[in-house]
């Protein structure tokens, strides 16, 4: 009954390496629950990389799918 999750990860990151967000990633998917996982290439730990039109539309995408109509 989890909730779904979805991942954006830098390449570059140092506060978190990106294997780890690469192992929740399997885990979550080896358990059934629904995940995506984005790595941006030379992409630190937040920022600009992660607000781009690409990303933004997937975000969209992501919570058209599972939260609107979800009340």
């Amino acid at each position: 009954d989890a909730a779904a999750f979805m991942h954006v990860h830098g390449t570059v990151d140092l506060l978190v390496p990106v294997e780890q967000a690469e192992k929740l990633h399997d885990k979550l998917r080896q358990a059934d629950v629904a995940s995506r996982l984005f790595i941006l290439p030379q992409a630190g730990h937040g920022g600009e990389d992660f607000m781009t039109p690409k990303m933004l539309k997937e975000f969209q995408i992501f919570f058209d799918k599972n939260l609107k109509d979800s009340q």
